[in-house]
């Protein structure tokens, strides 16, 4: 079975750690390991799995959550949510703002294969191709795997977005400082809901922060497109069927983006990953199906 996996990001990586044999296609140059990569296995701010991926080598990290410095309160998470846009998002709050949980920080991966300068132009689903910009041959496949955001997806295989996509860039930047003294392996997540403030959130970690704001501010800040996204209650319905008419052409998508599911956490994107995996009958990723990492992380 040939599997294809377009974009080589986290997502994609992690595809490739559940399926080695996948072939990931990614549009960007190869990219140089210098300053900041978001694009790469987590290298900034909150990025720490809930729960262990079996095969990746990780590090049991601290984890505490505040709001402007102090205990999350519904108050505090509204005001928030109102500074993010998300204010009638209020139903996962006891989850994502605990005080104090345990995580695990991806300490090394297996150095990916991947295609770079491959960009996707069409997908042929009824002969299972894809046709590459500036290619004459397209590639088949037998079942394709896309990470990259499902609005730019959707006009790859010719369906039209139910509406507008709804998002908004972030902007990142890592301060080499950090004003708060922290044990070793613990990482302070704060939420900030002063709207006069621009971050959104800092993490201290590592001797330094990382801000996250929804508009540039700062030397250094870098953007990441799409961003926060965000559904509305009409898209919700439509988009879910459009993700069954992809898989009933075995077409599937993971991840945040891929799938267009604002909530959704790393965990949970590796939890469907393995259950895509455990369906087509693949074994169960170890550290011995690739070789040692080339690649270390410090998320």
């Amino acid at each position: 079975m040939k599997i294809v996996v377009i974009g080589g990001g986290l997502v994609g990586r992690l595809v490739q750690h559940a399926v080695p044999e996948a072939e990931i296609y990614d549009w960007r140059p190869a990219p140089v390991r210098e300053g900041l990569d978001v694009t790469h296995p987590p290298t900034f701010g909150a990025m720490y799995l809930w729960k262990q991926i079996p095969g990746i080598t990780s590090a049991p990290v601290s984890i505490h959550t505040k709001i402007d410095l102090q205990e999350p309160t519904p108050e505090r998470i509204l005001a928030y949510k109102e500074k993010v846009g998300k204010q009638s998002d209020m139903g996962d709050w006891a989850t994502q703002f605990i005080p104090r949980t345990e995580g695990y920080r991806i300490a090394s991966m297996a150095a990916p294969r991947i295609h770079y300068h491959s960009f996707v132009e069409r997908i042929d689903w009824e002969e299972k191709r894809i046709q590459l910009r500036g290619r004459k041959r397209t590639i088949p496949y037998d079942q394709l795997v896309s990470t990259i955001p499902l609005y730019s997806f959707l006009k790859m295989v010719g369906r039209a977005w139910p509406g507008e996509p709804l998002m908004r860039p972030i902007f990142v930047n890592i301060v080499p400082k950090c004003p708060v003294l922290l044990p070793a392996n613990t990482w302070l997540v704060n939420y900030w809901s002063n709207g006069l403030m621009k971050p959104y959130r800092s993490t201290f970690r590592d001797g330094t922060t990382h801000e996250e704001s929804l508009s540039s501010w700062g030397p250094g800040s870098k953007s990441i497109v799409p961003g926060k996204i965000y559904v509305t209650d009409g898209q919700a319905d439509a988009l879910a069927g459009l993700r069954v008419w992809l898989a009933d052409r075995s077409i599937y998508v993971f991840g945040r983006y891929g799938t267009w599911l604002p909530d959704e956490l790393l965990h949970n994107t590796w939890e469907c990953i393995d259950s895509w995996r455990q369906a087509n009958a693949t074994k169960p990723p170890t550290t011995s199906d690739r070789p040692s990492s080339a690649t270390n992380v410090q998320p």
